[in-house]
């Protein structure tokens, strides 16, 4: 008689609530092997009825088709947004999936045939999310398929992505009348998510419009529409298309997000107007980029009251008079973006006049203060990038913007620059004005100044006010979860346009802390993403150790570095990120030498990884050796002066030893002045990890929450 193990003891239920903590689609694969009882469990409707693939890596396409074709009848969602990886031809396990109502299939390889197979064979589907090279061609089969346009009829919601194709010719392009006849087969829209490329093959055509004749009534239920990557012609015009009819229709939306576009203004008529100033319903609103003054007759947020996200990034006419109004107007904010606003701690002398020589700008923070105190649940503000500060912050009661962000203690997501932490913009060591208030150093947590009549002893660091006034809002401010300390002079090697400038403005290095100095973030216990762009880049080893040893929640990491010192950075090993998934340096002068690279393979769950110096030489053995030991590596990139033909040879080692096992894989090993670098790594690398990895940018309120 066979001994029985200690797991048959424990009830289904019990073993339901074990298995309840994985989140590996491949262990519960797994689990389906050791015994049947054990697999009916694991195929239980808890696990089969949402089933979410993104950002699984490791799933092949024979493993999802294993783990989907049994459990086929129980799914009701099924989310395979940026599996980049899988083929959708070859996922024949969906025409099984009769009971699906939700599919999202967002950067996965489009087949224009086998969608319109899957949609055939799926009665009940009202979500729908896909990505489309040529609408066109779409079109084309749709009409050859009844069944495929009977489904359609019955989405609610859509998702749309025209992706991005290196062969992608001018006359290939979205052609009149195309996105109308495709737009034609939904009948009971109630959201519609446009999603663009990074980058777009051609120039805006006023053609892209949806023609005047489309019947506007298939909009009537229409409650949300938002559009992403406004750099993309076909998108940005397809999502203003719909727009236009929307507004014609006077439908209220509660969700608008509609990043400007320099498009024809033929889409700005009265009805487009009439439909933004009734805006009782609307909950999100971001109108990025968009030069409006807040308020306006245009936008006049008086009556959104139940206004919960706002993005006004961009705009140089918000004031702090701006600032107070939206706090008085919108009460239920909990996310405010107000990104490169320059203006938004001055108004004008009158406020009734436009600002000129004879109505110049006067300092004023009430409008943050009010923004901050009065929006009650505010959790996630955005107020990094260029923007004016007082020359003088130093009235009372407040000495710098950080005191005033640290009278809020449940903020879970921040950006500021680090100019925010200065109370003078002459001084970075300004003497305290209130002999009573001592502060201690963060170092040897000694006094600052010594007292009058006093023998206890006094710091004698030199760590500034600035540092100080950092650990009160850590100490304010418990619960933070994504912090973005951001200088804004500061270029990212990438941004959309793919360039790689190393050049940095004086106002770097003037206003920041030293590395030694931002360790105190360590001491946000609960960050899971954390942003530390144009800092000194001197003792990274001390902060990366500090993050290391405190900050076990820790997922994303991206540092960026000036480092005027133009030495070559050795950082030594330091201990392993338990949690970390995506990491990002950029620093001139940083060695990927074997120290540094070894201690990145001591992080156990490391998937991505981005690394860009100036260095002309790189330990090739020691980044063979981290492929080795991170098996859950996917995404490696190192831009580098190193020589075109080491760095192409060891990106091919890499994947043609490792992409049978992994793949997601994707390897960017490049010489970063190399003459074709923009379309080398837009060929080489998709979307999800150029936008999220190469490219350097805040995602602190940047969508809804």
């Amino acid at each position: 008689m066979e001994e029985a193990s200690c797991i048959d003891y424990l009830s289904d239920e019990m073993l339901l609530n074990i298995f309840q903590y994985l989140t590996d689609l491949k262990d519960l694969l797994t689990l389906r092997l050791v015994n049947k009882r054990i697999a009916s469990v694991a195929m239980d409707n808890v696990f089969t009825q949402h089933v979410v693939v993104t950002r699984q890596y490791h799933m092949t396409t024979g493993m999802l088709n294993s783990f989907i074709s049994p459990v086929a009848d129980k799914i009701n969602s099924l989310d395979l947004n940026f599996c980049y990886w899988i083929e959708l031809k070859d996922l024949n396990c969906l025409l099984s999936c009769k009971n699906l109502h939700a599919l999202h299939m967002l950067q996965v390889r489009d087949d224009e045939v086998f969608l319109c197979e899957i949609l055939s064979h799926l009665p009940y589907l009202t979500s729908l999310s896909f990505s489309v090279t040529h609408i066109g061609k779409l079109q084309h089969q749709l009409s050859l398929c009844q069944a495929a346009r009977d489904r359609l009829s019955r989405i609610r919601r859509l998702g749309l992505h025209f992706c991005y194709h290196s062969q992608y010719m001018p006359d290939l392009l979205l052609e009149s009348g195309d996105g109308a006849r495709f737009m034609q087969n939904f009948k009971c829209l109630e959201e519609v998510h446009v999603y663009g490329s990074l980058y777009s093959p051609c120039k805006a055509r006023s053609f892209y419009l949806m023609p005047d004749g489309m019947d506007a009534s298939i909009f009537s239920n229409l409650k949300v529409m938002s559009l992403k990557y406004s750099n993309d012609v076909r998108a940005t015009s397809f999502f203003f298309g719909i727009l236009r009819h929307v507004c014609k229709g006077e439908v209220q939306l509660n969700t608008l997000l509609q990043p400007s576009y320099r498009l024809n203004d033929e889409w700005k008529a009265d009805d487009y107007n009439m439909s933004v100033k009734n805006i009782t319903t609307l909950i999100h609103l971001d109108i990025f980029g968009t030069n409006i003054a807040i308020p306006s007759e245009f936008f006049n947020l008086v009556t959104a009251r139940n206004l919960v996200y706002l993005n006004l990034s961009g705009n140089s006419q918000i004031s702090s008079e701006s600032l107070k109004f939206l706090s008085q107007s919108c009460p239920q904010l909990v996310s405010v973006n107000l990104q490169c606003c320059r203006y938004i701690f001055y108004q004008s002398a009158d406020p009734f006049l436009e600002p000129d020589e004879n109505n110049p700008l006067v300092k004023d923070l009430t409008g943050i203060e009010s923004l901050v105190l009065d929006c009650i649940q505010l959790k996630n503000l955005n107020i990094s990038a260029p923007h004016l500060h007082p020359p003088e912050l130093g009235s009372k009661p407040f000495k710098t913007l950080s005191q005033i962000l640290a009278l809020k203690p449940n903020w879970h997501s921040l950006a500021f620059s680090p100019c925010c932490l200065f109370a003078d913009d002459n001084n970075l060591n300004r003497d305290r004005q209130d002999p009573d208030d001592i502060g201690r150093c963060s170092v040897c947590h000694l006094p600052l100044t010594e007292r009058l009549n006093s023998y206890a002893p006094s710091c004698t660091c030199s760590s500034t006010e600035a540092a100080l006034d950092l650990e009160r809002l850590i100490r304010a401010t418990p619960d933070m979860k994504n912090f973005e300390f951001c200088c804004p002079d500061y270029p990212s090697a990438f941004y959309y346009g793919l360039h790689l400038p190393f050049d940095v403005f004086s106002d770097c290095l003037n206003k920041t802390l030293s590395d030694c100095e931002l360790a105190c973030t360590s001491a946000w216990t609960k960050l899971t993403s954390l942003q530390l762009t144009g800092i000194e880049g001197v003792d990274l080893g001390v902060l990366l150790w500090a993050l290391a040893k405190s900050c076990l929640s820790l997922e994303k990491l991206s540092i960026s570095c000036y480092s005027s010192d133009r030495v070559r950075l050795e950082i030594t090993s330091y201990p392993s990120f338990s949690r970390l998934r995506d990491f990002r340096i950029q620093h001139p002068y940083l060695s990927a030498n074997k120290y540094f690279v070894s201690s990145l393979a001591q992080c156990p769950n490391i998937e991505r990884i981005c690394i860009v110096s100036k260095i002309a030489r790189f330990n090739a053995d020691a980044i063979k050796q981290l492929f080795e030991v991170s098996t859950n590596l996917i995404c490696f990139q190192l831009y580098s002066l190193a020589p075109a033909e080491e760095c192409q040879n060891l990106q091919d080692f890499l994947v043609e030893r490792y992409s049978r096992y992994r793949p997601a894989l994707r390897v960017c090993i490049q010489d970063a002045m190399i003459k074709g670098i923009h379309q080398i790594v837009r060929d080489t690398l998709p979307e999800i990890h150029i936008d999220e990895m190469t490219i350097l940018q805040s995602s602190v309120a940047t969508v809804p929450p």
